[in-house]
């Protein structure tokens, strides 16, 4: 899900078959459409558990679980205005299929981090550089977030923030922590919280 201008976005998901629509809430008058993109498109296999971010006109979405149940790990553009899918080929070596991960727009990169990979609760961070269109492992410094799917995510100005999520622990309820990873220094950290 993704906010462009005054309406929320919404594209695939499962209700009981995996799905490749698009929906859109206009919030002022709180009426649910349809997008219908434009005849010829390149409209990406149905899928849910992925994600998406909106930058300008654009919504990207990469990865989630197709309805073979198979891990996917691909990037599609769709162009709010024109109504045109585009797959991408990044260059570079992009993050592995994956689901219950997060991404968001950071700067000028489409950011994925953590998830699963069908095996495994992952804690890695990819870039895909909007402009060159090439995935980006960055050198990151500090400690960052132990492995984790399902986490709540969100942006604010240059820091991604994560927090909560499932770590596999059964011995404890879900993750209950918070991580800041700065783009300026490329550094994790951990905010003291009080309250």
């Amino acid at each position: 899900m993704g906010l462009y201008k005054d309406t929320i976005i919404v594209f695939g998901g499962f209700d009981g078959s995996r799905s490749n629509s698009i929906y859109s809430l206009h919030l002022p008058t709180n009426h649910w459409s349809l997008v219908l993109p434009a005849v010829g498109s390149s409209i990406p296999i149905p899928r849910s558990h992925h994600c998406l971010a909106i930058i300008g006109t654009s919504m990207f979405i990469f990865g989630g679980l197709s309805e073979e149940a198979k891990l996917l790990c691909d990037v599609h553009v769709f162009d709010l205005e024109k109504l045109t899918w585009k797959a991408l080929t990044p260059e570079g070596t992009g993050p592995g299929g994956r689901i219950n991960h997060s991404a968001h727009i950071l700067g000028n990169f489409f950011v994925v981090f953590g998830g699963y990979d069908g095996k495994l609760r992952l804690n890695d961070i990819y870039f895909l550089d909007l402009e060159t269109l090439s995935w980006v492992v960055p050198l990151v410094h500090g400690t960052p977030p132990s492995r984790r799917l399902g986490h709540a995510s969100v942006v604010a100005g240059d820091k991604l923030i994560i927090f909560g999520g499932d770590d596999g622990n059964k011995e404890r309820e879900l993750l209950n922590d918070l991580h800041i990873f700065d783009l300026p220094s490329m550094r994790w950290y951990t905010p003291e919280i009080g309250g």
